[in-house]
């Protein structure tokens, strides 16, 4: 079981690099205001992606401690984030 999930991670971590890289070179050549709402656009989907790997981690290794402390960082980030941007 751990195998597996070493393998996923291992998986969505080169799939989300090499999306990156493949859309940072398509940003780079837009103009200013459509780069900057992709860039904001990256930038939410890569850090969904951390998060709902971060998650589905602790439902596979039935870590409930883990998924604890999934719920107290995420709330905690999420407020902080949305502070600051009002």
């Amino acid at each position: 079981m751990l195998n597996k999930v070493k393998a996923l991670f291992q998986n969505l971590t080169l799939i989300t690099i090499l999306w990156c890289l493949l859309t940072c070179n398509a940003v780079a050549k837009e103009p200013q205001t459509v780069r900057e709402k992709r860039v904001e656009r990256i930038g939410d989907i890569i850090q969904f992606t951390i998060l709902s790997t971060a998650y589905l981690t602790t439902f596979l290794l039935n870590d409930k401690t883990g998924r604890n402390q999934f719920y107290k960082s995420f709330f905690t980030i999420l407020g902080i984030t949305y502070f600051f941007k009002v």
